[in-house]
């Protein structure tokens, strides 16, 4: 976190560039690197779940997550108008679903696409803190990599999986049981890169990547986000409101704005507002004269 931050769409790809080019070395496996954005570069919470930010006791946890499971389910059947989960994954596929509408879960997005990431990052900071002391952050994972280190972990021998997990892989039941009150079965310690099925039109516009985290409550991607030999980097965005917003209408000229990374109408009706208030700020009212 201590290098200089970026100000410019073409400097962020260029640091994306380097560390994939620095990764990709020796690698066997075709690979794509994740990214998420952290919309203070210093955030406390930043690489946690939002279900480990608590500070009860694990086991407390795990059954209110198990609470929270079996009550959106129960009541978001009502509210959906599309394609419901249903068949063997259906209990992975609510769940993807609990994390993108925003109930507490031992999941954290990710993204495939680099400036969805970069948008992410800047479309969720407070105007009053856009400044110097205040950057941004895009985070830059190698599933591949997080995935071997925790596939060890498990101890599952030579036959251990490879690449980014899927939800019907075997390995997976002990990340997430079908009975949402089955509490003593969570035995992996470290997060795991997956990748969701696109039920919703949110999780395939986002091109959404999920970590899912074990028992281990702790800060383990925190700590690797700082070891030089770790997969896991920080991209600082310069935190000037100025450089903010030059930022935010490139991405929106090249097509990534809030009605397309929200393609919804309430994605649609919060872009209309930003550009309002863009404009407005852009135009001084008239000062009466005395």
């Amino acid at each position: 976190m201590s290098e200089r931050p970026v100000s410019l769409i073409t400097q962020f790809l260029e640091r994306v560039s380097q560390y994939q080019s620095e990764w990709g070395k020796g690698t066997k496996y075709p690979w794509r690197p994740w990214f998420r954005g952290e919309p203070y570069c210093r955030s406390a919470t930043a690489l946690l779940p939002k279900l480990y930010r608590s500070k009860k006791k694990r086991k407390r946890l795990r059954y209110e997550e198990q609470e929270l499971r079996a009550e959106f389910q129960r009541h978001a059947v009502a509210l959906m108008s599309g394609l419901q989960p249903k068949g063997k994954l259906a209990h992975w596929e609510w769940y993807f679903l609990m994390q993108h509408h925003g109930v507490p879960t031992r999941l954290l997005d990710w993204t495939d696409a680099s400036l969805v990431g970069l948008y992410f990052a800047l479309s969720s900071r407070k105007a009053e803190d856009d400044d110097d002391s205040a950057d941004a952050a895009v985070c830059m994972l190698d599933p591949y990599w997080l995935n071997d280190l925790s596939f060890k972990e498990m101890r599952l021998g030579k036959g251990r999986p490879v690449g980014i997990a899927f939800p019907d892989w075997p390995e997976m039941a002990e990340y997430l049981r079908k009975d949402p009150f089955d509490l003593d079965r969570l035995k992996p310690a470290l997060p795991l890169a997956i990748t969701p099925s696109h039920l919703s039109a949110r999780i395939a516009a986002q091109k959404s990547q999920f970590t899912i985290f074990g028992h281990d409550r702790g800060d383990f991607l925190v700590k690797q986000a700082n070891e030089k030999a770790s997969r896991i980097r920080v991209i600082p965005i310069a935190g000037k409101r100025k450089q903010i917003l030059q930022l935010r209408a490139e991405l929106a000229g090249g097509g990534i704005s809030e009605s397309s990374v929200y393609p919804d109408l309430d994605g649609l009706g919060r872009e209309f507002y930003m550009e309002w208030k863009a404009r407005c700020r852009q135009i001084a009212p008239r000062q009466k004269s005395i």
